[in-house]
């Protein structure tokens, strides 16, 4: 691919020299610049990580430096993201040392207390159920109750009337 310069550009580039480790100057014959075109390349100056492990861990090391008090908090997660080895059973060290709402898999005393609160009222609210239930049915008979008592009363008010005749046994 051949490309077209002014005759300026290509004065500055004839005119470019290099002294080399002698001291000797010489004239440089081309130069290469990577910002003239486009490149199907992308560079990034800045760490290099093999892995995105690596990474974590040097993330959680520099929050370390910057609040030392995460440090008993995520000691753990740090020894776990490190590659050298016993960095597991390191890990799993500090997570013993971790407060118990901290640790894997331990729930905390808030919802312990919280759980023990829900059977509470469960149980209160199934208790409340059966005496509404009961009373309700009890109601319910009272009612019949009624119903029967009214309905003998006005049978006997046909007996004195006569439009009823008693049974005779």
């Amino acid at each position: 691919m051949s490309r077209i310069f002014d005759p300026a550009r290509r004065e500055r580039e004839r005119l470019l020299v290099l002294a080399d480790a002698q001291g000797q100057v010489r004239e440089i014959e081309k130069i290469y610049d990577l910002g003239a075109g486009k490149y199907d390349l992308t560079v990034r100056a800045g760490p290099s990580f093999t892995s995105r492990r690596e990474e974590a861990a040097s993330q959680m090391i520099e929050l370390i430096r910057a609040f030392p008090q995460a440090a008993p908090v995520i000691g753990d997660l740090l020894a776990r993201n490190l590659d050298w080895p016993g960095a597991e059973e390191i890990a799993g060290r500090l997570s013993a040392l971790l407060p118990p709402q901290l640790r894997d898999g331990a729930p905390s005393p808030q919802i312990e207390q919280a759980k023990a609160q829900m059977v509470q009222l469960v149980q209160a609210l199934a208790a409340a159920k059966a005496k509404i239930d009961t009373l309700e049915n009890d109601r319910a008979l009272e009612a019949r109750k009624l119903e029967i008592d009214a309905f003998e009363a006005q049978t006997q008010r046909m007996k004195v009337a006569g439009v009823i005749q008693p049974q005779q046994r």
